[in-house]
């Protein structure tokens, strides 16, 4: 390969990573030949060539005078490979979601299927916006706490949701972490330290709502009493009282909370307001090991899963519903491990 190929195949290789992982979502506008040009520090002619490569495998499209965008509507790079667009309304670089979505790669490139990401504006409930994005694609993903979206996706394609709850009336395939298996570390939990009464931290939609009653059933069952706490409420509240933090969190009680990032919001809130760790002064545990996965995180006590694996089991079930149609929707449980330090 000459020394001007193998510019262009790393030209192409960012774009396709850059368009990938949601940095140029599907509609977005890529920079100008130019200003690649002297990014990379390539001719115009290779530029150009690598883009026309990108344009035919259906990740660009040219429109004249007005620039380079992301395609939002796919074409498969290899003929016969099925496409399936991956919803999602984040765009982290670390956490838990780019880790879901490099499970999601892995296994669509062990299948050989292709993947479109499309970037959905916060609160977005457009059903014209979703059947546009996932038109030409074989099956959807939606990645990542779009149960208000679920019952407005096109229904003649495979849908799989992560990290949901709402499988619109059984025709979406779920994959979660298992709540069942997660009650059950959390009750042992609390009561090896002797508790009677826990506070659930949560927030009342999707699946964080689901996580709670199924703790909360659990911790009642052990002869346990729970407390809910709406943390938005809370938020509210301590915004125009901040000493609230101090004096809903008390020292040596039990608090669950159904997202480690709620524990961190809250951990981050008391820390400013005592000067003290709600980790150290508190019985604490999270739920989905975000914790590990976010180099800011406290250390806490937190029921943890795979979420690489969980991403490439959401594959594998949207590519079954794909080449099998009769295949009927499941909820896909994975077990988590209680992890206390």
């Amino acid at each position: 390969m000459s020394k001007t190929g193998r510019k262009s195949d790393r030209l192409i290789a960012y774009l396709e990573e850059q368009i990938v992982c949601g940095r140029y979502p599907g509609g977005s506008r890529i920079p100008s030949l130019r200003e690649l040009q002297q990014q990379f520090h390539l001719s115009y002619g290779t530029v150009l060539s690598g883009i026309n490569t990108l344009c035919y495998r259906g990740l660009l499209r040219k429109h004249p005078r007005s620039g380079i965008f992301v395609a939002t509507t796919a074409t498969p790079a290899h003929e016969g490979n099925p496409v399936i667009a991956v919803f999602t309304i984040r765009n982290d670089t670390i956490g838990l979601y780019p880790t879901v979505l490099c499970g999601i790669r892995e296994e669509a490139a062990k299948r050989q299927v292709e993947l479109q990401l499309c970037q959905l504006p916060p609160g977005c409930l457009d059903p014209e916006l979703l059947e546009r994005l996932s038109e030409g694609c074989a099956g959807v993903i939606l990645l990542c706490e779009l149960d208000a979206s679920a019952g407005m996706l096109p229904r003649y394609r495979p849908c799989v949701g992560v990290m949901m709850d709402n499988s619109d009336l059984g025709r979406i395939s779920i994959v979660d972490i298992d709540p069942f298996v997660a009650a059950e570390h959390a009750t042992a939990y609390f009561r090896r330290r002797n508790l009677k009464t826990v506070q659930a931290v949560m927030v009342p939609t999707g699946t964080y709502r689901r996580r709670f009653e199924i703790f909360a059933a659990a911790w009642r069952h052990a002869g346990g009493r729970c407390e809910p706490l709406d943390f938005s409420e809370l938020r509210t509240a301590a915004a125009r009282n901040p000493e609230l933090w101090a004096e809903l969190f008390s020292k040596g009680r039990g608090y669950w909370f159904a997202s480690d990032n709620l524990l961190f919001d809250c951990a981050q809130a008391f820390r400013k307001t005592t000067g003290k760790s709600l980790e150290k002064e508190c019985v604490v545990i999270g739920l989905d090991g975000k914790r590990l996965l976010h180099p800011d995180f406290p250390v806490f006590p937190t029921i943890s899963v795979d979420w690489r694996t969980i991403g490439a089991r959401a594959l594998e079930e949207c590519h079954a519903r794909i080449i099998k149609p009769g295949r009927l929707p499941e909820r896909i449980y994975l077990p988590g491990e209680l992890l206390e330090t």
